[in-house]
C-alpha cells in the first residue's frame, strides 16, 4: 500500500504529439484515481499544444485526483535534455517520474514505483521493461554480434566497455529486480535530490539520444539505480520529429562518443571498435530496408562523417 505521505511527480516531454500525449494520459488518470497520494503531471512542450487541449487534459486530472501543470519551453531551451532538467526544477515531489508521451503504462505500476522508493532508501532510481521491445536470443547471432563488437555487455544491468547498453535486450528475460547501470529512457523514475545538479550538455540537441544514459550516471552517484521487469511499459516508439537518416545517425554515433567521454575521460579503442560495428549494422539495414541501396549507404556514410566532425 502506498504511504499517504508520499506523493509523485510525473514528467512527460513532448513536441507537437497531442495524440499520443492523450493516451499517455489516460493510464495515469486511470491508476491515479486509486493510488491514495498526491499526483502531479507536468507537462514539458516543446511546440505549441493548443489551449484548449490542455485545458481538458486539465480537467481531466481533476476528476482523476491529480493535477496537471502545462510548461512550454523558450525557444533558447529546445531539446529533450531541457526539457528533462526544466521538469526536475519544476517538480514538487522528491520521486520524478518521467514517461515518454508514446507510452502506456501495465497494472499498478506508479504505486509499484513509489512503494519501490519507500521500501529502498538507498535507491536513486527504478525502471522498467518495455514489452513491445524484442528480446534477444541467448546465444542468437544478434547477441554475439553486439557481444564482438563490444555493443553489449552480456549482463543486463551493465554497458559495455564503449559505454553502450545493447545488453538492455535481455532485460524482458529476466524475472527478477537487478541493479543496473542504467534505465531506458521511456521510463524511468529517480529521486529528485540526485538529479539537480545535472551538467549542462550542449550536445544533447533535438531528440538527444543517450540523454537517459546521462540521466542514469548522473544519479548513480547518488545511490543505485534498479530496473523491475514487473514494471511493464508499453512503449509504441513513434519516430516522427527526429529528422531524417543522416541526422538521426549523426546525432546516435555522435552523442555516443561524447558520453563515452563524459564517462570516462576518453574515447578509447573499445568504443571505436563498437562504431565499426554499429556502421556494418547500420549499412546492412539502409541495403535491406531502403528503395535504393545506393542512395541508403550514402546516408549512412554522410550521418557517420558528420558524427566524426
Amino acid at each position: 500500500m502506498t504511504s499517504p505521505d508520499q506523493s509523485l511527480s510525473i514528467a512527460i516531454c513532448t513536441r507537437n504529439r497531442p495524440a499520443s500525449v492523450a493516451l499517455t494520459l489516460s493510464h495515469i488518470w486511470r491508476q491515479a484515481r486509486h493510488l491514495g497520494t498526491g499526483v502531479e503531471v507536468i507537462l514539458v512542450d516543446d511546440g505549441e499544444i493548443e489551449d484548449a487541449t490542455v485545458e481538458a487534459w486539465a480537467m481531466d486530472a481533476v476528476v482523476a485526483g491529480a493535477t496537471l501543470r502545462y510548461l512550454r519551453k523558450s525557444p533558447d531551451m529546445r531539446g529533450l535534455y531541457e526539457s528533462r532538467k526544466l521538469a526536475v526544477l519544476e517538480a514538487s515531489s522528491e520521486i520524478v517520474l518521467f514517461l515518454d508521451d508514446d507510452v502506456t503504462i501495465g497494472r499498478n505500476y506508479l504505486s509499484r514505483v513509489l512503494n519501490t522508493f519507500a521500501d529502498n532508501p538507498d535507491i536513486a532510481g527504478v525502471g522498467g521493461v518495455d514489452q513491445l521491445s524484442l528480446p534477444a536470443g541467448q546465444g542468437g547471432l544478434g547477441e554475439a554480434f553486439a557481444r564482438l563488437f563490444l555493443m553489449s555487455s552480456g549482463d543486463p544491468g551493465k554497458l559495455s566497455a564503449s559505454g553502450m547498453n545493447y545488453s538492455q535486450a535481455m532485460w524482458r528475460l529476466q524475472a527478477d529486480a537487478f541493479a543496473s547501470e542504467f534505465l531506458h529512457g521511456c521510463n524511468m523514475a529517480f529521486r529528485r535530490s540526485a538529479l539537480l545538479r545535472l551538467p549542462d550538455m550542449s550536445w544533447l540537441t533535438g531528440h538527444s539520444p543517450c540523454e537517459d544514459l546521462v540521466l542514469s550516471y548522473e544519479a548513480s552517484r547518488w545511490g543505485k539505480l534498479v530496473v523491475d521487469p514487473n514494471l511493464r511499459v508499453y512503449h509504441l516508439a513513434i519516430e516522427g520529429g527526429r529528422g531524417n537518416m543522416r541526422e538521426r545517425l549523426k546525432a546516435r554515433v555522435g552523442n555516443a562518443a561524447r558520453f563515452q567521454i563524459h564517462r570516462k575521460g576518453r574515447l578509447g579503442l573499445p568504443f571505436i571498435w563498437s562504431a565499426c560495428g554499429m556502421l556494418a549494422k547500420d549499412l546492412a539495414k539502409a541495403i535491406k530496408d531502403t528503395r535504393s541501396p545506393f542512395v541508403g549507404i550514402r546516408d549512412v556514410l554522410f550521418g557517420y562523417a558528420g558524427a566524426i566532425r
